[in-house]
């Protein structure tokens, strides 16, 4: 591995670690707001914010892949996925409990804003397929 390419490892793992921890502690919110505890609800301006950081993860690996630099594999429509089967368990519970649950709004928005990084990196991802086997291997 070259010296750069570790440099580039260390922020990706770097910040892959932070947005887990980001995940985890959101997520976590958004259920304790979700269950009435003690009238917890998420920060306005925090959804938003986690997107932009998801931004920046998914910008960084897609440079990364542009750049031929090995990526360790990580399947982001698990990730997705996750936030979506939440929000898809939160419904449920709402309506058999007839709305004594309800969806936090904050945790609609951060599935929303989660989309977005998803889909352009799927875009990325065609696009690079397409331009590799368009142009043949690179020596």
């Amino acid at each position: 591995m070259q010296n750069g390419s570790r440099i580039t490892w260390t922020k990706v793992d770097t910040l892959f670690v932070f947005l887990s921890v980001w995940t985890v502690v959101q997520f976590t919110m958004c259920l304790m707001e979700f269950l009435h505890w003690d009238n917890y609800a998420v920060p306005l301006e925090m959804p938003l914010s986690y997107f932009l950081l998801v931004m920046i993860y998914v910008l960084r690996k897609e440079v990364d892949r542009w750049l031929k630099k090995s990526l360790r594999k990580r399947k982001g429509e698990y990730f997705l996925l996750g936030w979506w089967l939440a929000m898809l368990v939160m419904f449920v519970i709402e309506f058999m409990t007839l709305g004594r649950y309800s969806v936090p709004s904050r945790m609609v928005e951060t599935c929303i804003w989660v989309l977005i990084p998803y889909c352009l990196s799927a875009l990325s991802k065609i696009l690079h397929t397409y331009s590799s086997t368009r142009n043949g291997p690179q020596r």
